[in-house]
């Protein structure tokens, strides 16, 4: 099988390891096993993983839709659309902590001056990110239950153990179900939550 590789300034080895890196990491998550790969050079490496990855997928609707969910990836079951989606990534990874951080607090404080109390956490989270890539060349990161939520999570824990001391080892106070029912320690989906804004503290 070949693949219609554009690389674009994106063929050095490191590009492809570290798309091949992001590819194991939504394989362990959707088959709950390693990806193992027989090529030792990374474009070949990847090249395999990819291959690998689309037969897996391509008479497997549920586990494609899973796939295409986590990985945030669409059409996971075509090789090329994998493939270009791997190599052009948007990944949080690639931004600092304390960049993103510092961009939720500021939105945090916009809303406080605003008087806005509560919002549901993927308008806010759709805003942080929306300036966070702006200028990069790619198009932001989807806010879901996909690879990127757990770091944003984390982020949002780190902002309110800091700013309203509640420790990590509890449930949030700042997040609540929209639905109602009890608090995750660690909810899986963003689009189910909303954000709590408290003025003396934001």
């Amino acid at each position: 099988m070949s693949f219609a590789f554009d690389d674009k300034g994106k063929g050095a080895a490191q590009a492809y390891w570290n798309a091949l890196s992001r590819l194991k990491e939504v394989w362990m998550d959707v088959f709950g096993t390693e990806l193992y790969i027989e090529q030792s050079k990374a474009k070949d490496a990847f090249q395999e993983a990819v291959a690998k990855v689309s037969n897996a997928l391509a008479n497997n609707p549920k586990n494609t839709k899973d796939f295409s969910e986590y990985g945030d990836i669409q059409h996971p079951e075509d090789p090329n659309c994998l493939a270009q989606a791997l190599l052009k990534a948007a990944d949080i990874d690639n931004l600092s902590p304390n960049f993103l951080i510092g961009i939720m607090l500021e939105r945090l404080s916009e809303l406080s001056l605003n008087e806005i109390s509560e919002i549901e956490l993927r308008y806010f989270l759709r805003d942080v990110l929306d300036d966070a890539f702006e200028g990069l060349g790619t198009r932001r990161p989807n806010v879901g239950a996909n690879r990127h939520w757990p770091r944003l999570r984390q982020y949002l824990r780190e902002i309110e153990e800091v700013y309203i001391g509640h420790t990590r080892a509890q449930p949030s106070i700042m997040l609540r179900n929209t639905r109602g029912g009890r608090m995750a320690l660690n909810p899986r989906d963003p689009r189910r939550l909303t954000l709590l804004i408290d003025p003396e503290c934001f």
